[in-house]
Order: structure tokens, then sequence, then C-alpha cells
């Protein structure tokens, strides 16, 4: 090849890469990324409770008539954050507890008492706590009196009160639907 061709091979392939490089550096301060920040604020929950555990040990079985006369537990909920609060209250039994639930008789507020693995362990639904507002409920829970004392010798049922809910708009206070009773 001359030396003539030579150079014009030299000078396109110049001319390539120049135009090649300016147009990725156009393209690059050139390029417009647009982007939104969004924000969302939504407030705080903040609940406490009181008595949040139930233990039944050394406990024989009952008719519903005494479980009814025993002393109640009174949980109360309140609601100290900026949110309304819709929740479930639930027996959760623990791993310490040796007692099957469908043993267990629970009463809310004096209702009709009810076994308490008829609603999975859930025992009020649906209850509407608005900032600064607390619910208190009445609570009985016994031994069914169709098991037999050696079904339940040295056993024992342990559970935590819980909650199980959402924050929700605004809207009126309300006491739930008892389930259990």
């Amino acid at each position: 090849m001359s030396r003539k061709n030579m150079r014009l091979l030299f000078v396109l392939i110049v001319l390539v890469l120049i135009v090649s490089i300016g147009k990725e550096t156009y393209a690059l301060f050139t390029s417009n990324i647009n982007s939104t920040v969004q924000k969302y604020i939504t407030g705080t929950l903040s609940l406490s409770y009181s008595n949040t555990s139930i233990n039944l040990t050394n406990t024989y079985p009952m008719s519903d008539t005494d479980g009814m006369n025993m002393d109640s537990i009174a949980i109360t909920i309140v609601n100290s954050g900026t949110l309304t609060y819709k929740f479930d209250v639930i027996l959760n039994p623990t791993s310490g507890s040796t007692l099957d639930t469908s043993l267990i008789k629970v009463s809310v507020d004096d209702n009709t008492p009810a076994l308490l693995s008829t609603n999975s362990n859930t025992i009020i639904e649906d209850v509407i706590l608005n900032p600064g507002s607390s619910r208190t409920f009445t609570l009985r829970v016994w031994i069914v009196d169709t098991a037999s004392s050696t079904t339940v010798l040295g056993k024992n049922f342990k559970a935590d009160i819980v909650s199980e809910g959402i924050a929700v708009k605004s809207t009126s206070d309300s006491d739930g639907v008892v389930l259990v009773g």
C-alpha cells in the first residue's frame, strides 16, 4: 500500500473516532433524568396494655356458672399515638402452654361464654380506637367442665393478650364485636 493511501486510511480512522467520541460526549451531557421525591408522613401509633397475660396453672375444670362467678381480669388498651387504630384482641397461647385451646372457655364483658378455639383465639373483633382514647374489657378464662381432671392434671394454659390491626382513617370509636360471647 502506498504512503498516500496509508495517510488517507489513518485520517479516516481518526475522523471516525472523533465523530464517535463527540456523539457519545454529546449524549452524556444532554441526557435529562427527571426524578420526583415523594414523602409520606403518617403519624405514630403508640399503644399500651394493662394485664397482658393469662396463666391457668393448677386449675380444675368448672361449669360456666362457676366460671362466670370468677374474678374478671381488666384489659385496658390505650392509644397515645396520632393515628386511629382498628384491631382485634387475641389470646395467643405461649410456648409454655400445655392445654389445648379447645378446653378453654372465655367470657368477655360478661357475655355468653364460648370455647376459645371457636374463632381462632380471637376474643374481640373490629375495635376502633381513636388517638387519645382507651378501651377496657373484662375477661374471664377457665377450663371447660367436660374436661376430666386427669386430662388437665399437671398441665397449664398460658397466653398473651395481643392485638392485631391497622391504622385507619379517623372514625368514631367502637367497642368492637365480641366473638367468643
